[in-house]
């Protein structure tokens, strides 16, 4: 009686249970809307600096501009920081010169008890986040590639 219970149990768990959505654009924007809150109180400077660098982004004239005219003046930032997290995501498809899926994520298998990891070689979101903070650091990189990789840190 205790298995079928069990199994029964088991299978209840595994059809109520959804996928977990974590890490689409939301994930990102949420993500994106707690590091802004956190720069706010902590660090106002850094902030103005990141967005006055996403400001050159070389799509915000053309897609985020739009976009933040909907939202309410004191807002505005905050949707910025929300709208840069997702951008990796929004030019996948359409710009390719943009188009880093391999920096997106990095698959490590878990293994329960293991006690090293066994981290891929390659590109990936391991090797891309310094390589986007080398770029954001670098006083010889453009204003325009300063704000790409920002927003590559987003996905970094």
């Amino acid at each position: 009686m205790r298995a079928v219970l069990a199994l029964f149990s088991g299978i209840c768990f595994l059809v109520a249970t959804q996928a977990s959505h974590a890490w689409n654009k939301a994930g990102h924007m949420a993500s994106a809307a707690i590091a802004y809150a956190d720069l706010k109180e902590r660090n106002p400077a850094v902030l103005a600096k990141v967005v006055e660098a996403l400001k050159q982004h070389p799509h915000f004239k053309s897609e985020w501009a739009p976009k933040l005219e909907q939202v309410s003046a004191d807002d505005r930032d905050l949707y910025l920081f929300m709208l840069a997290a997702k951008w990796p995501d929004d030019v996948r498809k359409r710009y390719l010169e943009y188009d880093r899926p391999k920096w997106h994520t990095v698959s490590i298998p878990y293994r329960p008890g293991a006690v090293r990891l066994k981290i891929p070689r390659g590109e990936n979101i391991l090797t891309a986040f310094p390589k986007n903070r080398s770029i954001v650091k670098s006083s010889a990189a453009d204003k325009e590639a300063r704000a790409v990789a920002y927003a590559g840190c987003f996905i970094s």
